[in-house]
């Protein structure tokens, strides 16, 4: 599960699951303003990762991007990133 602050934003997603549910690939709305991003187990609901405070403004397209595995280390270590699609 991914949260932004308290409102759940994607529950039950695993990697590359939009290649066989193409409403997947659509992009949400959520309002501007500053986000922390959860990102938990969705069986046991524990915190697995959670990213620095994100500044996300008006009239702007992000994506938000995770990698690695829960538990791995290094270069497999979880972790998440936004990136501006429109800036």
């Amino acid at each position: 599960m991914i949260q932004s602050n308290a409102s759940k934003l994607f529950t039950a997603r695993s990697f590359n699951d939009q290649a066989l549910n193409v409403s997947l690939e659509k992009f949400i709305e959520i309002d501007p303003g500053t986000y922390t991003f959860l990102f938990n187990n969705a069986a046991t609901g524990a915190t697995l990762y959670t990213t620095s405070a994100q500044i996300l403004l008006t009239d702007r397209i992000y994506t938000l991007a995770a990698r690695g595995f829960t538990g791995g280390t290094g270069t497999q270590a979880l972790g998440a990133w936004v990136y501006p699609n429109k800036p």
